[in-house]
């Protein structure tokens, strides 16, 4: 009986003992993410959806790193109004920099395109109270709230969960990059990105609850999105004190359609039913204050979605 525990504590120690170990970025697997900009000034918005994979290796400085490269970028105007200059740097693929895991500093680094130098791209070490650092965050006070586990493939890998500037949560995860994407600048205000997924050859490494129309897939051409999403969708008045008015201009039939609102961790907090597409009022009076995400769903016969988004703010 004392053999059989300490067998059973020793498989325990193991299995949560992996967090300890240092997980590099993965060669062979791709990162899916999707980003949108907009400028409440100028009313522009635009979605993206992109991925990142690894292109071989290179050699900077002396030192070996992993060549990041993103593939084909699909861009969506939303709403007709000018481009958007806010993040240029989400429009365009190939060579976006390079990364170098480096496991005796337990560390991440990145050398940006056109450059020799590199800069912190992710630190292991911090731990609850640190600020975190790096060349895509954007504030001094992101402070690590908590540190936790999770279970990526076989392994269970150290999660660190910290407050971004603007007040929305966030996340870290060794060898698969943060809650907003692979290089996306951590904190954000006018331009948002989402970590949709991590898979390699074999496996979905990561997944996260962040619905994306392209869902987990490569973005190889505008015949991942249905057609009928390049349309416009616009509320009023946004920042909202809990009521507001949704207009959705489409030639596509909304049966079954419906709006689903969900927080900056892609948690759904609000759904409803789309009954006139035209002019349908929208009450989330029982939301805190803070930053939301709209989506417009709507099933065909393939069973793919409309997918425009937006950013909803509330304010009491």
């Amino acid at each position: 009986m004392v053999f059989l525990l300490v067998m059973i504590l020793g498989m325990g120690v193991e299995a949560y003992g992996q967090t300890n170990v240092y997980h590099s970025f993965p060669d062979s697997a791709f990162w899916r993410v999707d980003a949108w900009a907009e400028d409440n000034f100028t009313g522009c918005q635009e979605n993206y959806y992109f991925h990142y994979y690894f292109g071989g290796d290179t050699i900077i400085n002396g030192n070996s790193y992993k060549k990041l490269m993103r593939g084909n970028v699909l861009i969506i105007r939303v709403g007709g109004g000018p481009l958007c200059y806010i993040w240029p740097w989400a429009t365009f693929s190939g060579y976006m920099g390079a990364i170098k895991d480096d496991s005796i500093s337990n560390k991440a680094y990145f050398v940006q395109p056109n450059q020799i130098n590199d800069t912190l791209l992710f630190d292991y070490n911090l731990i609850i109270g640190d600020t975190l650092n790096g060349f895509n965050t954007g504030c001094n006070n992101m402070v690590v709230t908590s540190i936790d586990s999770i279970l990526i493939g076989m392994e269970y890998r150290k999660r660190w969960n910290f407050n971004r500037c603007n007040a929305d949560s966030g996340f870290i995860i060794q060898g698969i990059g943060s809650s907003s994407g692979l290089i996306e600048p951590i904190n954000q205000t006018f331009s948002y990105s989402n970590l949709i997924c991590v898979k390699d050859s074999n496996s979905t490494l990561f997944n996260s609850s962040f619905q994306s129309i392209i869902g987990c897939q490569l973005v190889t051409s505008t015949q991942n999105i249905p057609s009928e999403i390049i349309n416009t969708i616009n509320i009023y008045p946004n920042p909202t004190s809990g009521t507001f008015t949704l207009t959705y201009n489409s030639q596509l039939s909304l049966l079954n359609s419906q709006l689903i609102i969900t927080d900056v961790l892609g948690r759904a907090v609000y759904h409803q039913a789309i009954i006139n597409p035209n002019n349908t009022t929208i009450n989330i009076s029982q939301l805190s204050n803070g930053v939301y995400f709209y989506e417009i769903q709507s099933g065909n016969s393939t069973g793919s979605l409309t997918g425009m988004r937006g950013k909803i703010v509330v304010e009491k």
